[in-house]
C-alpha cells in the first residue's frame, strides 16, 4: 500500500542507517502492509529478498552521501514479484560533517574482526556482534562467554553452521 494510502493509514517505518539484511526485513514486517507483500489469497507475494536489499542499498547511499537529508520513495509498487519506486523525492543540503560522522549509529568496526589460531590448532574468526546473529543466539546454537569492562559480551561462539 503506497502513495495515498500509507498516508490515510498512517503506514510508514522509520529505521536508522545503516542497515543489514535482519533490520531491513524487520523494518518491511513491522509495517501494515507485509500481509499483502507476503502474498494474499491469488496475489503472489513480493521477493522479500530484492526488497530488502533494496532498503540496504538505500541505507548505505544515505551513509554515503551526508548531503541527502530527505529520501521519500511512495509509492513503491510491486510488479513481477520485484519493487518499483514509482516517485522518489530527495531533499539535499550542504553539509560539513564528512561520512560516517553524521550517522547516529556507527557503521560495523571492522577493524575489530580478526582471524586467530588457538592452541590446539583450530582457526577461528573473532568478530563483533552483529544483529543478525540474534537467530543463533535465540536458538541456542551460538553462546556469549566473558564481558568486556562496559558489560558487553566480547566473545561469541557458533557450534554449528
Amino acid at each position: 500500500m503506497g502513495g495515498v494510502f500509507a498516508e490515510v493509514i498512517g503506514d510508514r517505518n522509520i529505521g536508522l542507517v545503516p542497515l543489514n539484511r535482519t533490520l531491513a526485513r524487520r523494518l518491511i514486517e513491522e509495517t501494515k502492509a507485509y500481509k499483502i507483500l507476503k502474498g494474499y489469497r491469488n496475489m503472489p507475494g513480493a521477493d522479500m529478498g530484492v526488497m530488502e536489499r533494496l532498503l540496504i542499498c538505500l541505507s548505505q547511499l544515505l551513509v554515503d552521501f551526508p548531503e541527502i537529508a530527505e529520501l521519500d520513495m511512495n509509492p513503491v509498487l510491486v510488479k513481477d514479484g520485484k519493487p518499483v519506486a514509482v516517485d522518489v523525492r530527495v531533499l539535499v543540503r550542504k553539509t560539513l560533517v564528512p561520512t560516517p560522522h553524521h550517522l547516529v549509529i556507527s557503521s560495523y568496526p571492522e577493524q575489530y574482526e580478526s582471524k586467530e589460531t588457538t592452541t590446539h590448532g583450530l582457526r577461528i574468526f573473532v568478530r563483533p556482534i552483529k544483529p543478525e546473529d540474534a537467530p543463533l543466539l535465540i536458538s541456542g546454537r551460538g553462546r556469549m562467554m566473558g564481558k568486556c569492562m562496559c558489560g558487553r559480551p566480547f566473545y561469541f561462539e557458533v557450534n554449528s553452521f
